[in-house]
């Protein structure tokens, strides 16, 4: 997974938090394991900011590319046990939480 980030507007590629159309990605708070705004998943969902965040995962506030409305994200990420690498790619900590990592995500 690379961290692609699209304006959601006009689906330019965006480099900064604003775009050349004008859109302007809402401030990113103060999550350390969430993901920027305007990052792209799945080819499908630009997620547009962080609704609320707990021990086991973010929300985020997203706009659905293919049916062109908006919706919520789910990621699962469990503090303490998961750590992003520089692709924006979860992983386990370490080899101790490996097994508590996969078995939260089944």
């Amino acid at each position: 997974m690379s961290l692609v980030r699209k304006c959601p507007t006009c689906y330019a590629d965006m480099t900064g938090n604003q775009c050349a159309c004008g859109y302007r990605a809402a401030p990113e708070r103060d999550y350390a394991l969430a993901l920027p705004n305007c990052t792209v998943l799945n080819h499908r969902y630009i997620l547009l900011r962080v609704l609320g965040a707990g021990g086991f995962g973010i929300t985020y506030q997203a706009k659905d590319i293919k049916r062109g409305g908006y919706c919520a994200v789910k990621e699962y990420v469990p503090v303490g046990i998961a750590s992003r690498n520089q692709e924006g790619r979860l992983l386990p900590e370490n080899q101790e939480k490996r097994s508590i990592f996969l078995h939260g995500m089944q």
